[in-house]
């Protein structure tokens, strides 16, 4: 029997059930736990590796959130800051510092002397994407390029699973619903035709010659796509992989069309109109369909109202054997026209998230992110469990990997650097070197309103430091507008 697969021996799961249970109490201790979960980051077990590696994420959000541009100064903390609760700052003190995260980092590192222990132990540290910069240096400072160059490697691997190079292809701007969150709901059905299969094909040729390997499907609601079953099949003939965004209400032959391309997941929109409504059964049917044949299914929920209810989404999940949900507040978009969540009433949907992840501990639902949120209108325990799990981190892809992750492909083939802004390009992206190369006509303007923070007092708040939390996401921008204030007392809306 291959040994690599044979259960721990009863001593050692209760082993390491009693350091898991340390683990989660260190995460308690500020940063006096800090040097201890640090050292469990070489553990041989990689279970104890990778509670120590979340329990540090969801600690220390200076390190765990990604640095947007270079401008890393120290943050000591006096007294508080009004509107940013004390356990951020909290959090945040002594960054930069002789004690900080990078320094123990450093520290533990000169102490292994096992190749495959410094192997493990850079791989955890390269998902520290707001400290890898600041190591990476301590390493070239003390004359340990050999290891820099290690390290380096290992963000870089990360960086291409967590970023891959994508198309992601708004193949028909139709829809069955009217949602008025929607952000395509402006990109009316007259304003853009479905896709031509010419078209297609011309797409399809330059990905291939370009490298890219992966293509998301959006809309509108791809699926009413006219040709869509051939299309699906000329996916799976090209050999690219397949993630979609759908609304879940696809017929059942076309269900199974795309679980026979073997998509890598399915995102199904679970929407107001469709909520308590006939459609609810075509919903969970599809949802059923696609995880008993193996599809990776996530539900992705939008909270427009103060009033909405968590508990449905986490109930209907449940009974279709859903196991995340994907969440977000939706977000005025760079040239409006559709309905969104004013930034004064953000503290009452951050208690909204906040119920949804107490929600998703008991029913052992995992709840993420699919908008960036202002991490200072969560509650301690809810920023913490999106920080443990990594969606407060890559909620914004637009900025990795050269301003390439999030490009949107429309029907005539011009493209956006995401659906928020909305900005179109004069040029069909067939007509570009590349995605780097497309993504330098939209970097330019990304980099301005992200240093345009959304309220005035993100400002003196620490994760502002190197654009560490964007605030919400860039469509709460338009060209030239004013930071917004914070309301005086917290719980004002």
């Amino acid at each position: 029997m291959n040994e690599s697969i044979v259960r721990p021996k009863p001593e050692r799961d209760l082993q390491i059930l009693a350091e898991l249970v340390k683990i989660e109490r260190l995460g308690h201790t500020g940063m006096t736990g800090i040097s201890q979960l640090i050292d469990y980051l070489s553990d041989d077990s990689e279970h104890l590796a990778v509670a120590a590696m979340k329990t540090l994420h969801g600690c220390l959000p200076m390190a765990a959130l990604p640095v947007r541009w270079q401008d890393d100064e120290s943050y000591e903390k006096i007294g508080s800051v009004e509107n940013i609760p004390d356990w951020l700052t909290d959090a945040c003190d002594g960054w930069g510092s002789d004690e900080d995260f990078a320094h123990f980092c450093l520290q533990k590192l000169a102490t292994l002397t096992v190749e495959r222990d410094r192997e493990r132990y850079l791989e955890k540290l390269a998902t520290f994407m707001g400290a890898r910069h600041r190591i990476l240096a301590g390493m070239v400072d003390t004359g340990q390029r050999t290891l820099a160059r290690k390290f380096a490697s290992s963000i870089f691997r990360l960086q291409q699973i967590q970023f891959p190079r994508q198309v992601t292809l708004a193949v028909t701007m139709n829809c069955q619903l009217k949602c008025s969150y929607c952000i395509s709901g402006c990109a009316s059905a007259t304003r853009f035709k479905e896709t031509a299969p010419r078209e297609i094909d011309k797409l399809f040729d330059w990905m291939q010659q370009k490298g890219v390997n992966r293509l998301g499907l959006t809309g509108g609601e791809p699926t009413l796509y006219s040709r869509f079953e051939r299309f699906l099949e000329q996916i799976g003939e090209r050999g690219f992989e397949l993630y979609l965004a759908t609304n879940g209400l696809a017929s059942e032959k076309i269900t199974a069309a795309i679980i026979r391309q073997k998509p890598l997941c399915v995102t199904m929109h679970l929407t107001p109109e469709v909520l308590g409504s006939k459609k609810m059964d075509t919903y969970m049917g599809n949802a059923r369909d696609f995880a008993a044949a193996g599809v990776y299914v996530i539900m992705r929920c939008n909270f427009l109202n103060t009033t909405d209810k968590p508990w449905i989404y986490l109930k209907a999940a449940k009974e279709a054997g859903i196991s995340e949900i994907r969440t977000a507040i939706p977000m005025p978009r760079a040239t409006g026209g559709n309905l969104f969540v004013d930034s004064r009433r953000l503290i009452q949907y951050g208690s909204l998230l906040d119920r949804l992840t107490d929600g998703g501990r008991q029913t052992r639902i995992s709840i993420t992110l699919a908008k960036p949120f202002p991490i200072c209108f969560l509650a301690r325990e809810t920023a913490n469990h999106f920080l443990s799990n990594g969606s407060l981190a890559v909620t914004c892809p637009v900025h990795f990997s050269g301003y390439t992750n999030n490009i949107i492909v429309h029907s005539d083939l011009r493209y956006s650097a995401c659906l928020g802004l909305d900005q179109l390009s004069r040029r069909p992206i067939i007509d570009y070197n590349g995605l780097a190369h497309a993504a330098g006509t939209h970097r330019k303007r990304v980099k301005e309103h992200m240093h345009i923070p959304i309220m005035k007092i993100c400002s003196k708040c620490p994760l502002w430091t190197g654009g560490r939390c964007m605030g919400g996401c860039l469509s709460y921008r338009t060209p030239g507008d004013a930071p917004r204030f914070l309301p005086t007392d917290r719980g004002e809306s």
